[in-house]
């Protein structure tokens, strides 16, 4: 009896066997073996953190200028970038890329969701971020999609950061978000961030910006104020409004800096275009503090950049702007 239980056991395992090796057989004829997705994914959208972005990560680079996101004071994608209008409706034109590197091309099913917080670096996520839009239902096939999110209602003052999130059950994030925004834009690329504001100037005149300086996280952070201008030297000069506690904290530390100096009880000018600092600026755990730079022309016209972000200890950028100037 015994015996004969054993053989019966022995033929049901292998037919167990038989069945499992058929059901792997035809699950691989069913899937061409160039569609194995890395973590299983099933689609890579990704937007891009700079135009030498494919799509890989974490992207080592800077993070806070997306070539993928522009805003537009009229729904059409061949618009000319504007800063939002306050109290109007703008439109957020957002570019998706398929396929990135994590999967073959093919349609990925997704939302894709809009917030902005102040003009500035660092910035916590998701405290200092707030909803503009979301467009859920999204079908992105191979190769480039435009998306237009109307953003109705811009309250004040206009200068903004944006961050773009595209959320998919296809196409997850590959790491998990934390608090930082730096630390996901770069380790995701289903996360751009687009930080620009306009300075539409006439000669010999002074506008004004503002740049919010912030720590992200649970813990005191030294940062830099770094200032470049990374195509010609702006014609005029650019001053930088501290306010009185981060100029009290700066000067307890003993006004370190580089290429800059001080001309007010707050403020601080950028004297060396290339790349200016204003260093060991303490915050505390998620503390942050508006400071203001003013662009004062001179008798040259035309478009000139300036570039500010904060740096940590260890010279990482972890947050800035961009402030595109045209003098007419």
């Amino acid at each position: 009896m015994l015996a004969r239980r054993s053989r019966q056991f022995r033929a049901v395992r292998r037919i167990v066997a038989v069945l499992g090796a058929v059901v792997m057989a035809l699950t691989a004829a069913a899937v061409p073996a160039n569609s194995a997705v890395p973590g299983g994914r099933e689609g890579d959208v990704y937007m891009r953190d700079q135009n030498s972005d494919f799509g890989f990560e974490p992207f080592n680079g800077s993070v806070w200028n997306s070539p993928d996101i522009k805003v537009c004071n009229v729904a059409n994608p061949a618009c000319v970038p504007a800063d939002p209008k306050v109290g109007g409706t703008s439109y957020i034109v957002v570019t998706l890329n398929n396929p990135g590197p994590g999967a073959p091309a093919g349609n990925v099913f997704g939302n894709l969701k809009l917030y902005y917080t102040a003009l500035g670096g660092a910035a916590n996520w998701p405290g200092d971020w707030n909803d503009i839009n979301t467009i859920a239902g999204l079908t992105v096939p191979p190769g480039q999609t435009t998306v237009i999110l109307p953003w109705p209602n811009v309250p004040g003052p206009g200068h903004f950061c944006l961050l773009a999130r595209w959320v998919s059950n296809d196409d997850p994030m590959t790491f998990a978000e934390g608090a930082n925004t730096v630390t996901n834009t770069k380790n995701n690329n289903n996360i751009a961030w687009k930080n620009l504001t306009t300075v539409a100037m006439d000669r010999f005149t002074a506008q004004t910006r503002p740049f919010t300086v912030r720590n992200p996280g649970n813990e005191t952070l030294l940062t830099d104020l770094v200032f470049a201008q990374p195509d010609k030297p702006f014609a005029g000069r650019v001053i930088v409004d501290l306010g009185p506690t981060l100029a009290a904290r700066w000067k307890q530390a003993g006004s370190p800096g580089v290429g800059v100096r001080q001309v007010g009880a707050t403020q601080v000018e950028i004297v060396d275009p290339g790349q200016a600092r204003i260093k060991n600026l303490p915050l505390t755990p998620r503390e942050k503090f508006e400071t203001r730079l003013s662009f004062t022309a001179g008798d040259q016209t035309g478009r000139f950049v300036v570039d500010a972000w904060q740096a940590d200890r260890s010279n990482v950028d972890i947050g800035g702007a961009r402030y595109e100037i045209t003098v007419k």
